[in-house]
């Protein structure tokens, strides 16, 4: 059958096999990715996925590599400088897996035809503004194709998944009886949230400001950074921060005392190459449930704190 794997495909995913099965690697192998924002966070992601044998991932991405990508962009060399950042990581990429097609397009997620996402079967961005997010997740969904989103914002990372309002998937239980291990399968349909529902209704962003300080640092890089003039989150002036908070205290009624200002320098810091591969595994490890539809994925939110060392799912 052309959907077996050749007993090269079976020596390469020797370890993964014994992990989650055959009939996993299989949909694995059939599985199209989309991979929208090449810096380190879409490096981590693209270097999972690649190694997992997905059937192709193609990187998106029109902004061109700087030093300030260095050192957490590694499939992009050094010498690439100035060079658009998807197409200088193709062949890095392609090298860790020849089993997966590689390609990359240059061109502005925003300037992309819908038709252009109907391609992939999961389709992820990283380090976009929230009114791109919810536009592509909006297409995905009525496509049912799998939406994730995600970001790393100084000490911080988040994750976002919209795999559509209904998600069929099983997950195994294995218990001890009479001495025994007994393996019971649960069939499970679940209903995700779209990204306009979590992120764009204020009754909602309300409440998920004070479920996570992530939440909080996602949306203040949002406002900020969709003032043009005001540049780079990275460089961003204390008053100009200052003056976001005060709008998203304001525009969301909740009191400034609630908001977790003390860890605004923290969230301005340059990007942690930790930060991304944390939240670059945890993407990867979702990408392999969808795919294979046999573990319960996270639902809806990921968040992870580097000071505290600690990482959360809450649903948003």
């Amino acid at each position: 059958m052309a959907d077996q794997l050749s007993e090269g495909e079976a020596a390469l995913y020797d370890r993964q096999l014994r992990l989650w099965g055959v009939e996993a690697q299989q949909k694995l192998r059939s599985t199209r990715v989309m991979v929208g924002g090449m810096s380190a966070l879409g490096a981590e992601v693209c270097k999972n996925i690649v190694l997992s044998g997905v059937c192709s991932v193609t990187m998106v991405d029109h902004r061109k590599l700087t030093e300030k990508d260095i050192p957490g962009q590694f499939l992009a060399p050094f010498d690439s400088l100035g060079k658009n950042r998807a197409a200088a990581s193709v062949q890095k990429l392609s090298s860790l897996n020849p089993n997966v097609k590689v390609a990359a397009e240059e061109r502005p997620v925003a300037d992309l035809e819908n038709s252009f996402f109907d391609s992939f079967d999961i389709v992820c961005l990283f380090d976009y503004p929230f009114a791109e997010l919810s536009r592509v997740d909006a297409y995905c969904r009525s496509k049912k194709i799998v939406f994730i989103a995600g970001d790393t914002i100084g000490s911080f990372g988040w994750m976002f998944s919209d795999l559509g309002s209904s998600f069929y998937c099983t997950s195994e239980v294995v218990n001890i009886k009479d001495g025994q291990k007994v393996k019971t399968v649960n069939s499970h349909d679940l209903n995700f949230k779209s990204f306009d529902e979590a992120f764009s209704n204020s009754e909602s962003m309300k409440n998920n400001l004070q479920k996570s300080e992530i939440v909080f640092m996602a949306l203040l890089k949002d406002r900020f950074c969709a003032d043009e003039n005001r540049g780079s989150f990275r460089d961003a002036s204390f008053p100009a921060l200052a003056e976001t908070v005060r709008q998203v205290s304001k525009d969301f009624d909740v009191p400034l005392e609630k908001l977790p200002t003390d860890l605004l320098c923290d969230a301005i810091m340059s990007k942690s190459a930790e930060v991304s591969a944390v939240v670059g595994g945890i993407i990867g490890r979702e990408v392999i449930k969808v795919a294979s539809r046999n573990s319960l994925p996270l639902n809806n939110f990921f968040c992870f704190n580097q000071l505290e060392s600690t990482a959360r799912v809450i649903s948003v």
